[in-house]
């Protein structure tokens, strides 16, 4: 079984944390701050999920307005696709950690790059930048 972000967080809590899921980094700072924020960006997140709900009714409108059979099942599968989906949220502090593996040291300094499950883009690249939008 995989472990959860918590876990793999506080196991490393000496280290700099760049957690993200698909693309960009959601977190970048020291486990500290992850414990004071986690809560605030696991609401943010629950953004993206909030969008493949309205996606989900979209094409179940347009479903009932598609002329083919085939064009009416492909849409509902597509909507039932983003509603299993939503399902299946989590908290993020709560998600399966796909890898996490030592960062190579650049201007930020060294860390622990953190990969978990779940749809979110981040959109940040630097710990300046995460510092920057959180002043």
């Amino acid at each position: 079984m995989s472990k959860i972000l918590n876990e793999v967080c506080k196991e490393n809590k000496n280290e700099i944390l760049y957690i993200g899921a698909l693309t960009g980094w959601l977190f970048i700072g020291t486990y500290d701050e992850y414990k004071e924020q986690i809560e605030d960006i696991s609401k943010k997140s629950h953004a993206t999920y909030q969008g493949y709900y309205a996606k989900a009714k979209r094409e179940l409108s347009h479903a009932y307005a598609a002329k083919s059979i085939e064009e009416k099942q492909r849409l509902v599968n597509q909507a039932k696709a983003n509603l299993d989906y939503i399902e299946a949220h989590m908290d993020l502090s709560k998600r399966p950690v796909i890898e996490y593996t030592p960062r190579i040291p650049d201007e930020d300094g060294a860390g622990m790059r953190i990969k978990i499950e779940g749809p979110e883009s981040g959109k940040y690249w630097t710990r300046t930048e995460w510092r920057k939008s959180h002043e």
